[in-house]
């Protein structure tokens, strides 16, 4: 009955909310996610009642996070970033935001992975992934969110992995339609001048995603012929959840199949 927006009763207690991760940047944020595994679906929850009223980001409380974590929870911080910027609810307030966590991230993450015990980039993880949330918790995610989520409901794919298998294809994707924003975030990433069509940045979000060890869906567990069978349900649930809506480039059902198609590996 909470599914959607505003659909939390006022009068809770206060909130205070404290990261272990540098990932979902929810302790800035308005939205819930919820499990129906008996509809294999993954609701979308979102009300000003789940925004914390209290918010620690201390990065030495994510000095036990193992490697594989880590990564699915900075990437999953950095597709914050991405699609919150590229959103067509983008605003002046969150674009710094976003760009700002897309350099920390993109940068912070494969130093974190090659030395657990810097310090100074893990530090910038905690304040990317904050800055991303507030990001997103404004201008709201887009078209890998709303992909990510059946990957998770219907396989159990972890949130942040999900995100990370389908990051580089829904970039290709998307550009077209936002070419001077993909070239800015290359920038960001330290890919380029801004001036370009945003191939480079692409590039780069791939070549990241493979240097920290971003797995296939065949590595995490997900058989080819249970995928191809819900192909269509997903790509149906995606565009239920209402993300998709927020993308530069509206994805049609059978083109979030394609994409499906493209990730499989």
């Amino acid at each position: 009955r909470f599914e959607g927006a505003e659909k939390v009763p006022g009068g809770r207690v206060p909130l205070a909310c404290i990261a272990t991760t540098a990932g979902t940047g929810s302790e800035v944020t308005r939205f819930v996610i919820v499990t129906d595994e008996a509809r294999d679906r993954k609701m979308l929850i979102s009300s000003w009642e789940a925004m914390p009223d209290i918010a620690v980001a201390d990065p030495d409380l994510t000095r036990d996070v193992p490697s594989r974590p880590m990564v699915a929870a900075g990437i999953d911080a950095l597709t914050h970033a991405i699609e919150s910027y590229v959103s067509r609810r983008s605003q002046p307030m969150t674009d710094p935001l976003a760009l700002s966590a897309i350099t920390r991230l993109s940068r912070a993450l494969p130093r974190v992975l090659a030395n657990p015990r810097d310090d100074e980039a893990r530090a910038e993880m905690s304040v990317g992934a904050l800055e991303a949330g507030i990001a997103f918790s404004n201008a709201s995610v887009a078209l890998v969110h709303g992909m990510a989520r059946p990957l998770g409901a219907y396989f159990g794919v972890p949130h942040g992995m999900a995100n990370a298998v389908l990051l580089p294809a829904v970039c290709e994707f998307s550009r077209r339609d936002a070419t001077d924003r993909y070239a800015r975030i290359g920038t960001a990433m330290g890919v380029g001048d801004g001036s370009g069509d945003g191939r480079d940045t692409v590039t780069a979000i791939a070549d990241l995603c493979r240097s920290v060890g971003v797995p296939t869906l065949s590595d995490l567990g997900v058989a080819r012929d249970a995928y191809d069978l819900v192909l269509g349900a997903m790509a149906s649930d995606a565009i239920a959840s209402g993300s998709p809506a927020n993308n530069p480039r509206i994805a049609t059902e059978a083109e979030i199949v394609d994409l499906y198609r493209a990730v499989w590996a």
